[in-house]
C-alpha cells in the first residue's frame, strides 16, 4: 500500500503502486542493499521501493477516510496461532494434517467455484492463487465426467 498526498494506493504487486506515486518508482535502498548483500530482510515493514509498504502478514488495516488528510493505517491482526490449537488436531500426524488442510481448501474452492458462464482466472506472482486455480480445474474435470 502507499499514501501518497490524498491518494491510497494498494495492488498485489508493489511495483504496480510504485508506478502510480506521483514522483514514480524510486528505489528504497535500505532493501535493496539487504537483498543485494544476499541478507534475508531486516524489516517486513520495508519493500524495494520508497513509499510502498507491505501489508504485515495476517492483518488486516483500517484508515480514516474523513479527515482532510489520510491518516497512518492501524493494523490488525485477524488470526493468532495459538487461538486454532486443540487437543483434536494435536493428535493429528503431519501427513493426516496435510491431508484435512487439502479437504478443507477443496471444499471451499468448490463452494466459490460455481458458476452458469465460463469462468477464468488472473494468476499472480503467489503460491495462493496456482493451488487454487489447480483445485478447480481438478473439480470442473470431475464435474465434467459426472455429466
Amino acid at each position: 500500500y502507499a499514501l501518497d498526498g490524498k491518494r491510497l494506493m494498494f495492488a498485489s504487486e508493489p511495483w504496480t503502486i510504485a508506478q502510480a506515486l506521483s514522483g514514480g518508482p524510486t528505489i528504497g535502498t535500505t532493501r535493496f542493499f539487504e537483498f543485494l548483500s544476499g541478507y534475508p530482510p531486516q524489516s517486513a515493514a520495508l519493500s524495494f521501493f520508497r513509499g510502498v509498504h507491505p501489508v504485515p502478514a495476517g492483518t488486516w488495516f483500517e484508515i480514516n477516510l474523513q479527515d482532510d488528510h489520510i491518516a497512518e493505517p492501524r493494523f490488525q491482526r485477524y488470526w493468532d496461532l495459538a487461538d486454532y490449537r486443540s487437543n483434536a488436531a494435536s493428535t493429528l500426524s503431519f501427513p493426516e494434517a496435510a491431508e484435512r488442510f487439502r479437504e478443507l481448501l477443496k471444499e471451499s474452492v468448490a463452494g466459490q467455484s460455481l458458476a452458469d458462464v465460463k469462468v477464468g482466472s488472473l494468476l499472480s506472482g503467489g503460491f495462493d492463487s496456482p493451488t487454487i486455480v489447480m483445485l478447480w480445474s481438478e473439480l470442473a474435470a470431475a464435474r465434467g465426467s459426472q455429466r
